[in-house]
Order: C-alpha cells, then sequence, then structure tokens
C-alpha cells in the first residue's frame, strides 16, 4: 500500500517520497487518522510545521476524538513556538482522556515552562 512505501521511505530518510506516498494515500482515503499522523511527522521531519499542523487540523475536523492526531498537533504546535495553543490542546487531550499519562506529563512540563498554573 502506499501508506506502507512511504513507512520505507521514512526509515531510509527519504522524506519527499514519503510525503508524495502518503499524499496519494490520503486522497484515496481522505479520513484514515494514520495517513495524516504519518504525513504530519513527515513534515516535521522536514520542518515544514506549516503544513504538519494543517494536515493535523484537518483530520481533527474529520475525527475529532483520535488521541493520536490531537497529540501529535499540540507537539507541532510546540516544536513551531506556538507554545500557548499547544498547551491548551494538551489540557483538551488530557481532560477527554484521563488515561494518558504521557499527556499529563508532557502538561507537567510545559504549564512549568510557561508558568501556568495547570498542575
Amino acid at each position: 500500500s502506499w501508506v506502507d512505501l512511504a513507512l520505507m521511505y521514512r526509515a531510509q530518510r527519504d522524506h519527499q517520497a514519503a510525503i508524495e506516498s502518503l499524499e496519494k494515500a490520503r486522497k484515496i482515503n481522505p479520513s484514515w487518522a494514520e495517513i495524516a499522523c504519518e504525513l504530519a511527522c513527515s513534515y516535521n521531519d522536514i520542518d515544514r510545521r506549516d503544513d504538519a499542523i494543517a494536515t493535523l487540523k484537518r483530520a481533527a475536523k474529520l475525527d475529532p476524538r483520535d488521541l493520536r492526531i490531537k497529540s501529535l498537533l499540540a507537539e507541532s504546535l510546540w516544536a513551531k513556538d506556538e507554545k500557548e495553543e499547544a498547551l491548551q490542546h494538551l489540557v483538551s487531550v488530557c481532560l477527554e482522556t484521563p488515561a494518558f499519562d504521557l499527556g499529563w506529563e508532557r502538561l507537567y512540563h510545559w504549564s512549568r515552562e510557561l508558568k501556568k498554573g495547570y498542575l
């Protein structure tokens, strides 16, 4: 499949080929969360944060309850230095998914860095 091919390209650090394969996969199945997450990771690998964020925001509209999409969106925003928005997304993820230990840990560190009183 296009996704498998993209994973092979990412492993070889051929990010452009991975992106092209994932774009083809997304045309076939635009609502598949795995494609959006892999595409966003490929964009992040080459510092195309705006593309990663746009991809994840589109995916979140299609599947608003997917934890991976929301968590990756928060991470991508944080990496782009949009820390306030990233923190708000992470708060939302943690409140919706109380058992998400990694999210709570990240929330603790991010809120301390921004001197916010979330925890």
